[in-house]
């Protein structure tokens, strides 16, 4: 396998599946930075960016939940997020029995 093929098979494998990747190189680079930096723990999140599939920002969609989407684009406006609740729990103040 070339070194091009490689590469191109580490970033299919990065964009479906982003966490395999993000959370051990900022592992990696927390120890890099105690270790040899002797600098204290903060936490770190690691970005890539500059990747060759950019997604246009209609192209975002449910599909892409769990994958990793590099958009470019001018924000405009922002929103506060809403978040949409799939679960509560309730709690009885007289019987404190869980609904």
């Amino acid at each position: 396998m070339g070194d091009q093929a490689m590469l191109t098979n580490i970033m299919t494998y990065f964009i479906k599946n982003p966490e395999d990747i993000l959370q051990p190189a900022c592992l990696a680079l927390d120890h890099f930075r105690r270790v040899f930096l002797n600098e204290q723990r903060v936490k770190i999140q690691v970005r890539f960016y500059n990747l060759e599939t950019i997604t246009a920002i209609e192209g975002v969609r449910a599909d892409k939940i769990g994958n990793f989407v590099s958009i470019k684009g001018v924000v405009l406006k922002t929103f506060p997020v809403r978040l949409l609740v799939t679960r509560m729990k309730f709690k009885c103040f007289e019987c404190k029995r869980e609904i």
